[in-house]
């Protein structure tokens, strides 16, 4: 999968993209075909326009969901991904009466300049992909939230 810090894509996905990168993981993992760079790009593009990201270029992360299924339906999915709870602070919190996940963003708190990161982990915490090349490194686990995939817009 292409890297954040692929230089096709937009400088502000470069700089600050993380989180954005990991909703385009999960739809790119869940059918397991590619987004292109254009794709992405134009991803953002959607998101800003959409008010998933404001306009100091920040990601809403409760419009995490919205983002997913773009790229899910960019990909000819017709299926949705909800966030159904979080991890934080060794609980799990269910915002759903479904309980379970398929994929998990981790945020970390890390040394570099932003502060923070975003990556796709397991249930366990194992990262299975991280949207930097190299990878960063992990100072603390802040949360991980918890997302469900539905084939159907209509199970959720």
């Amino acid at each position: 999968m292409i890297k954040q810090n692929d230089k096709r894509l937009l400088p502000k996905i470069n700089k600050i993209g993380c989180y954005f990168m990991c909703c385009a993981y999960i739809a790119q993992m869940q059918t397991k075909k590619e987004l292109t760079p254009e794709q992405i790009n134009e991803g953002w593009v959607w998101s800003k326009k959409n008010y998933h990201i404001n306009l100091a270029d920040d990601l809403l992360h409760r419009h995490a969901e919205d983002i997913i299924t773009y790229f899910l339906h960019i990909l000819g999915d017709k299926g949705k991904v909800k966030e159904v709870g979080i991890f934080e602070g060794g609980q799990c919190i269910w915002y759903s009466e479904e309980q379970g996940s398929d994929y998990y963003i981790q945020k970390i708190e890390q040394g570099g300049p932003s502060k923070t990161h975003f990556r796709i982990v397991d249930k366990y915490g194992v990262v299975i992909e991280d949207p930097a090349e190299p990878p960063i490194k992990s100072k603390h686990v802040i949360y991980s939230r918890i997302f469900k995939y539905k084939e159907s817009i209509y199970d959720i």
